[in-house]
């Protein structure tokens, strides 16, 4: 009869375990931020949807003391609390096994948000520092790249401009020399053909021909055959001294 009664028994008590575990309440989750002054604590917790939303808080793990709040709804819900502990505990008050907890943030938020600003102020200050700083590398590396071009650019032209005048000088000098040359050597040669031509005149000889008795006129016709051949001869000589003046190899 106990076997029976027993069978039962055991079968309801895993009917109601399943039940119990099928029913438990999703648990919280609890967050502490920073503290609004020196006596509070702040806290924000979330919920998920059940019957209703009342929540046991304590600083006491085993919630021998205990207060009770109702956020009346799901989701996230802020809320402070006085110092008393380092670490807080929460539960669903219709569900004591889901349960939570969170180490208090004992910062006050003024603090928190001074270093904030500092931090901030920080970060900016380094990455405007490091922009100038790369825009500084930029705009030098761009100068003394436009100098070095400017410099090249300068010497080549000067190296061109350079060699242009040298090249101009030099053709005009040869020129000038060439034609200096030329006019002093033409300028030699005529002085040598005036020398070469300088001659003593040949004596003058009485023109018989018009004689007061009107003598016969062969003896004018015989001088002007020999003043003929007088300057022929001389023109002859002159001639050949001019040539030999111009071309002293073939002398003698």
């Amino acid at each position: 009869m106990k076997k029976k009664l027993l069978a039962p028994v055991v079968a309801l008590g895993l009917v109601l375990a399943t039940a119990g575990i099928a029913l438990a309440w999703a648990q919280p989750t609890l967050t502490a931020r920073c503290a609004p002054d020196e006596n509070s604590y702040a806290w924000t917790i979330n919920l998920h949807t059940e019957s209703n939303y009342r929540v046991d808080w304590s600083f006491q793990s085993t919630f021998a003391g205990f207060a009770t709040v109702d956020f009346a709804s799901a989701g996230g819900h802020d809320f402070t609390t006085p110092r008393g502990g380092s670490t807080l505990y929460v539960r669903w008050t219709s569900d004591h096994a889901s349960k939570a907890q969170a180490t208090a943030n004992a910062d006050l938020c003024e603090q928190q948000s001074v270093a904030e600003s500092v931090v901030q102020s920080v970060e900016q200050s380094v990455a405007e520092s490091v922009q100038e700083s790369v825009a500084e590398s930029v705009d030098q590396s761009v100068a003394e790249s436009v100098a070095q071009s400017v410099e090249q650019s300068v010497a080549e032209s000067v190296q061109e401009s350079v060699a242009e005048s040298v090249d101009q000088s030099v053709a005009e000098s040869v020129a000038q020399s060439v034609d200096q040359s030329v006019a002093e050597s033409t300028g030699q040669s005529a002085e040598q053909s005036v020398e070469g031509g300088t001659g003593t005149p040949a004596a003058s000889i009485p023109d018989s021909s018009m004689s007061v008795n009107g003598s016969s006129p062969l003896p004018t016709v015989i001088f002007g055959f020999l003043l003929l051949a007088s300057l022929g001869a001389l023109a002859y000589t002159n001639v050949k001294v001019v040539k030999v003046a111009n071309n002293p190899s073939r002398k003698g």
